[in-house]
């Protein structure tokens, strides 16, 4: 699964990346301020990786642009609670969360 497309590097070059694949996918243990107390971090964090399209990637090409994309608190919670993963897989539910909360990628079709 990835998403389709063009994003470009800046608004004058006229060079986008039209395929985006999630590269990372993380959480971090963050220290409330208390000795041997950690909690979990409420967001997630989403890192995409830009190809200038499938076929450069099938072919082995290097990305050469990338997005970070950070939940809320509240839509980590809707998209990735245990209970939403239990019918869907934390990629889908990733490439969905991007979809749905990031206006660089509203308008991506999955490919």
């Amino acid at each position: 699964m990835a998403l389709q497309k063009a994003i470009f590097i800046d608004n004058n070059s006229g060079i986008s990346a039209g395929y985006w694949k999630i590269q990372k996918i993380y959480s971090e243990w963050i220290a409330d301020g208390s000795i041997n107390t950690n909690i979990f971090s409420n967001t997630i964090t989403i890192i995409l990786e830009g190809y200038l399209s499938q076929q450069a990637r099938i072919d082995g090409r290097d990305p050469f642009m990338s997005r970070t994309v950070v939940t809320n608190e509240t839509d980590a919670s809707s998209y990735f609670d245990p209970s939403v993963l239990q019918n869907s897989n934390l990629i889908t539910q990733a490439y969905e969360y991007v979809k749905d909360n990031n206006l660089v990628f509203v308008g991506a079709s999955d490919i």
